[in-house]
């Protein structure tokens, strides 16, 4: 299989789905967290928000997965992808550097997540079609 240049992430606070690609192929990873995803329930007079913070060791293996991605895409409903960028910021600026766009998406199937990214690098850089 060819080189990827790109890569796109769709990420929520459970899943991250990675997607490497070039203008003819690509390759799919799924993440999990391995926090539960539930929310402590807040209670009057208690201490703290009732929210888990941000899942680091699960920000550094999807890092990890992006160390040899050039140009990449974050999107992804609510907080996370915002979330994500920012660990990248603080841990992994070179990574972070990479970032061309940080996009809003709900929960698409991974056909969808790949055509946003190739459109997206279609208009944004003209040698996308020219690279392996």
């Amino acid at each position: 299989m060819a080189p990827h240049f790109y890569s796109v992430v769709w990420i929520d606070h459970r899943d991250a789905r990675i997607c490497h690609f070039n203008a003819t192929a690509d390759e799919n990873l799924l993440l999990q967290s391995k926090q539960t995803g539930l929310h402590a329930q807040h209670r009057a007079h208690v201490a703290g928000s009732g929210h888990q913070g941000v899942d680091t060791e699960f920000f550094a293996r999807v890092a990890h997965e992006l160390t040899h991605s050039g140009a990449l895409i974050i999107t992804g409903p609510g907080t996370a992808k915002s979330e994500l960028k920012n660990y990248l910021n603080a841990h992994y600026p070179v990574i972070e550097q990479r970032i061309a766009a940080v996009t809003p998406m709900d929960h698409p199937k991974d056909a969808e997540i790949l055509k946003q990214a190739r459109d997206h690098f279609k208009t944004q850089d003209p040698m996308y079609a020219k690279r392996p």
